[in-house]
């Protein structure tokens, strides 16, 4: 999936955050709730089954849980040591075990994808998007967030940052083939 293993980070991961944004705020988690407050002011119904895909360590899911509290959420990653952090943190969140994949087929009322799309290699986005979109319900909503390649300040945050060495932003014209699917 990605050039970068973020097994690697898993324990560091928010220390590395807060290094690289920190001179925007000291709330680090500014970020994560903006995304989950848009998200519920946006959508148009209360999902029962709610998947953070590329979940990480699960910055998102404290937020998550807040807006939604009745929901089920559940979080997949590629980073096994990711992954067990978020699972051991957040004891309410269910883990999308890949293993057992057909059980989600057509089950996820809301995915989000949250700053993975450039960690996926361009070769893989497409495949990796029609794999997301069969765990969700017909009538499922799908909420990617992925830089803004475009912003200089961006592009010099993603260049600073270890774990997004070797990273492609998706331009508009690649979001629109993935969103296109």
């Amino acid at each position: 999936m990605s050039n970068v293993d973020f097994d690697n980070f898993s324990e560091d991961y928010e220390e590395i955050l807060f290094k690289n944004l920190s001179f925007f705020s000291r709330d680090i988690n500014y970020f994560a709730e903006y995304k989950i407050d848009l998200i519920e002011k946006t959508i148009r119904f209360k999902p029962k089954n709610i998947l953070e895909y590329g979940c990480g360590i699960g910055r998102n899911v404290p937020y998550l849980k807040k807006e939604f509290p009745e929901s089920n959420i559940y979080g997949y990653d590629p980073s096994f040591k990711s992954l067990s952090y978020a699972l051991k943190k957040y004891n309410y969140l269910n883990n999308l075990d890949k293993a057992q994949i057909d059980k989600y087929l057509n089950f996820f009322d809301l995915i989000i994808c949250s700053g993975v799309y450039h960690h996926i290699k361009k070769n893989e986005r497409e495949k990796t998007t029609r794999e997301i979109f069969e765990l969700a319900k017909n009538e499922g909503v799908f909420y990617i967030f992925e830089h803004n390649p475009y912003n200089l300040v961006t592009r010099r945050l993603v260049e600073r940052c270890i774990y997004d060495k070797g990273v492609e932003l998706m331009t508009l014209s690649t979001s629109l083939r993935v969103t296109k699917l």
